[in-house]
């Protein structure tokens, strides 16, 4: 009986231990134009793995533990864009739409000097 009970775990230990993990997949697209945004930096929080977007603004982390994630999006040129508590389920795929912003033009003095 003992034989039977310790075959039945090991027979279950392939999906107890490799079926922990989940996936993170998404798009960045531009604010206004609507347009993807490739080489966007994408960075998950606490495990520091990161990536960028490809030509067509997607991105996806495959193998992740199982748990919750802040992302960080950022380029030169855009504001960064945080994502907090992104929950990553076991045997599932998290997907986000991201929309990033240019940063502005400086704005220059409204006093102007009087001559």
């Amino acid at each position: 009986m003992k034989a039977l009970i310790s075959i039945f775990f090991i027979s279950l230990l392939p999906f107890l231990v490799f079926g922990q993990n989940g996936k993170l997949e998404g798009i960045v697209r531009e604010l206004y134009s609507g347009k993807p945004v490739n080489h966007v930096q994408v960075k998950l929080i606490p495990s520091n793995l990161t990536m960028e977007t490809d030509s067509t603004g997607a991105f996806q982390f495959d193998s992740l533990a199982v748990g919750e994630y802040s992302v960080i999006f950022t380029k030169i040129g855009y504001l960064q864009h945080v994502v907090p508590c992104v929950k990553i389920e076991p045997d599932s795929a998290a997907y986000l739409r991201i929309i990033l912003e240019k940063v502005p033009p400086p704005v220059k003095d409204p006093i102007a000097p009087v001559k």
